[in-house]
């Protein structure tokens, strides 16, 4: 093992994250909530800095004690006010609430006090009564609320004046109602007559319900007065959402910039430094990776991502914007909710990763009806197929799941033809191949013009390959008079002129072999097979020379006077019974 160069790639591995650390710390000052954080004191500086903090927890301590003073003062007060015999028991009650809260204020500051002599905090204090019990309902809401208190600031303009619209609604049906109280109470006393303590009750009560009148419409017109104010200092959409965008990019933006920086720069760097890993691991620059560094592959990608996270998480952390920091939390707990979903999805996807799974790197796999080579497995999967155009194809590993592959044959076909090969289809279809890709197939045919096949569809319609050689086969009848020759010289001065005037247009070598024989005895005729098997150089050539075999024999049977039939049908009519 090249020990060199895998100490160098330690040695990378531990500049890079000296780097990380020392971008962090040049993020976290810069990064500081939107109040403006004073310069770090040069270091001769330091001794007047320590001299200044000794003072201010003086004076702290000082003002502790000056209240405990107090407070103990008060609670003498309320426990002796409390111990005295005869009074209510409410009374009794509420200084004995008093005298409780006296304590609390009291440990509380005692608290306070040891904690700021002693520099150590209340909760680390021998005695404290160690770590509380956590309530996970409470650190959940304790996690949301900042974030509902910047919602709810950030709706607080239009909530108030839909309250104050709500408001003013009920105000003003409240005002209805008590106006009409008041006229069917001033309708009663017209209505009473002469009875003069009905109506001395009546005007009190009139005088009751024109207070409540007068209340009502009090109310709505203050209540109209606080909304006019609110809409007068209400400012256009256009003026709230550029101050919004100005007080966002001031503070959470900058944050939020820089935590994207900061996992941009850290998933970047992580991923250089993983490629810069590959080209020095001996375990990987072989032709076949061995499994741990399949599995150290899957650990790196899962570590990149997670660490790119978790600085970004610290960026949050450091300027002290928690409401991002919460929602990041929240988004985070989110994926894991659903990456518990897919972990049957991921588990197949990662055993391909390690070569496990069905589809095997270096074996032969059928891609989208194309047959390929599993080059290697990864995050994104490589097949590779030499045998076309631009033959390497890269997809994600997750749309080999389902796939199966095998091991190839050495001298196993890829693709039924080359570029200029000469095929015929199934579909009469002859032509050149001009080119071929993984997604399709062009064909020069004869005369220029071009057709293309998707590679499926292609490959579907059986292809000819012809530039390896082909044979012609052509079917030739002659009359029943001649059966006496036809199985001897026929044959053989059918099979001279035919090769003559075969090597009148092609070369001897092209001609590899021809053969006229006696097929059978037709209906109307007796039929010979005439089989010419030629060059692939002929392949251009295959339907002129199939029409020149049928020329050559019509040819002999001119020259020798041997009769072509054509299809004779007889008639027989029966005689017409009288």
């Amino acid at each position: 093992m090249p020990v060199p160069r895998i100490s160098a790639a330690c040695e990378s591995v531990a500049l890079f994250f000296s780097l990380v650390l020392a971008f962090g710390c040049l993020l976290a000052p810069l990064a500081r909530s939107q109040e403006d954080v004073p310069a770090e004191k040069p270091v001769a500086e330091g001794e007047a800095a320590v001299i200044l903090q000794e003072s201010q927890a003086v004076d702290a301590l000082a003002s502790i004690i000056e209240t405990i003073s107090t407070v103990e003062t008060d609670l003498k007060k309320a426990s002796a006010a409390a111990a005295q015999k005869g009074i209510p028991d409410t009374e009794k009650q509420r200084l004995e609430g008093e005298v409780a809260d006296f304590n609390a204020k009291l440990e509380k500051l005692r608290a306070d006090f040891a904690a700021i002599a002693s520099g150590v905090a209340p909760g680390d204090a021998p005695g404290s009564g160690g770590t509380e019990k956590l309530d996970l309902g409470e650190e959940f809401n304790d996690l949301l609320l900042p974030i509902i208190a910047e919602l709810k600031e950030a709706t607080r303009q239009p909530r108030e004046v839909e309250q104050l619209r709500s408001d003013l609604r009920d105000a003003e049906h409240r005002f209805e109602i008590v106006s009409n109280g008041l006229e069917n109470v001033n309708a009663m006393i017209g209505k009473a007559g002469k009875n003069a303590d009905l109506v001395t009750s009546l005007r009190k009560e009139r005088d009751r319900w024109a207070a409540l009148a007068k209340e009502a419409e009090g109310q709505v017109k203050v209540i109209r007065f606080q909304l006019d104010e609110v809409n007068r200092r209400k400012r256009s959409f256009i003026d709230t959402a550029t101050e919004g965008t100005k007080t966002f990019f001031r503070t959470r933006g900058k944050n939020l910039l820089l935590t994207f920086l900061t996992f941009g720069v850290v998933f970047a760097g992580l991923r250089l430094l993983y490629r810069y890993l590959l080209r020095v691991s001996p375990w990987h620059r072989g032709e076949k990776r061995p499994f741990h560094a399949r599995l150290i592959d899957i650990v790196y990608n899962i570590f990149s991502l997670v660490g790119a996270f978790v600085a970004a998480i610290l960026v949050l952390y450091a300027t002290g914007d928690w409401v991002l920091l919460g929602l990041s939390l929240i988004l985070l707990f989110g994926l894991l909710l659903a990456a518990k979903n897919g972990l049957p999805k991921y588990y197949q996807q990662a055993r391909l990763i390690l070569n496990l799974g069905e589809v095997r790197e270096g074996e032969r796999i059928v891609y989208e009806g194309v047959p390929y080579a599993v080059k290697s497995l990864g995050l994104f999967s490589t097949l590779q197929n030499k045998a076309l155009q631009g033959g390497i194809v890269r997809i994600p590993v997750g749309m080999l799941v389902g796939q199966i592959s095998r091991h190839p044959d050495p001298d196993e076909l890829w693709f039924p033809s080359h570029v200029n090969d000469w095929v015929r289809l199934s579909d009469g279809t002859t032509g050149k191949v001009l080119r071929q890709t993984p997604e399709f197939v062009q064909l020069v045919l004869l005369g220029g013009s071009r057709k293309s096949y998707l590679t499926p569809d292609f490959l579907a319609l059986v292809p000819e390959n012809l530039s390896g050689g082909f044979r012609l086969r052509t079917t030739f009848g002659i009359d029943y008079a001649h059966q006496a020759d036809c199985t001897g010289a026929i044959p053989e001065t059918l099979w001279k002129e035919i090769t003559r005037e075969l090597l009148s247009t092609i070369d001897r070598e092209q001609l590899h072999s021809l053969k006229v024989e006696f097929a059978s005895a037709g209906a109307s005729s007796l039929d010979f097979d005439v089989i010419a098997d030629l060059s692939g150089d002929c392949a251009s050539k295959t339907d002129q020379l199939g029409r020149l075999l049928q020329r050559a024999c019509v040819n002999s049977c001119n020259t020798h006077g041997w009769v072509i039939p054509f299809t004779q049908i007889t008639l027989h009519q029966a005689a017409a019974t009288k």
